[in-house]
């Protein structure tokens, strides 16, 4: 039996810890997915999250769950550290009737040891036809977003409630300055609030 001598014990151990403190201080990768409300939001999400994140943001215009269904499909084939989806409120604008099920089976797509986070998105009815929608929202967003909370209630995926720190912050009279560009799209304030619920759910 060769017996390693002190100086050779010591090189490996120094080579140990070299490779444990590298792979501690590589950024985790993380994937936004979402439609026009995550595309505006990226340079806050960048802000917040980088570098401790290796951050890819991808928002489409008039992105929709099932729209961006083959999107997803590319992502989960080779899967970051956490997956994070901000998608639903074109589909309960335009008034999907799927909208759960579409929901779920993207998030199904990601198994462990992926983080998965869903996102509950804005609710309130007065941002519906004729402005913004072709059909009320606020029922199906209602809908899908019981689903996403009685998920992560489960222990399904990691919870950001959008919609409810929105409805919180909007009955305090939006101290901070205004949440919302056109009562959908989060200002610069919004979309660093979003960020900062990011980070958190990541943590």
């Amino acid at each position: 039996m060769t017996r390693r001598t002190r100086p050779t014990v010591l090189i490996l151990l120094a080579g140990l810890l070299v490779a444990v403190l590298v792979s501690a201080c590589t950024p985790l990768p993380v994937t936004i997915i979402g439609d026009s409300i995550t595309k505006q939001g990226a340079p806050q999400y960048h802000a917040v999250l980088d570098p401790t994140y290796a951050l890819v943001v991808d928002g489409t215009d008039s992105g929709t769950i099932t729209s961006r269904s083959a999107d997803i499909d590319v992502m989960a084939a080779s899967p970051p550290h956490a997956f994070v989806m901000n998608l639903g409120t074109g589909d309960a604008g335009n008034g999907s009737t799927t909208i759960v099920a579409d929901w779920t089976a993207q998030m199904a797509k990601f198994s462990s040891p992926t983080i998965k986070v869903g996102v509950t998105i804005w609710s309130e009815s007065h941002w519906g036809p004729p402005f913004l929608t072709p059909a009320p929202i606020d029922a199906g967003a209602a809908e899908l977003n019981k689903w996403i909370r009685v998920g992560a209630w489960a222990g399904q995926y990691r919870l950001v409630d959008w919609d409810k720190w929105a409805h919180d912050y909007m009955a305090m009279g939006q101290p901070f300055g205004a949440l919302f560009t056109d009562f959908l799209h989060p200002t610069a304030f919004g979309q660093r609030v979003l960020a900062n619920l990011y980070r958190d759910a990541l943590k």
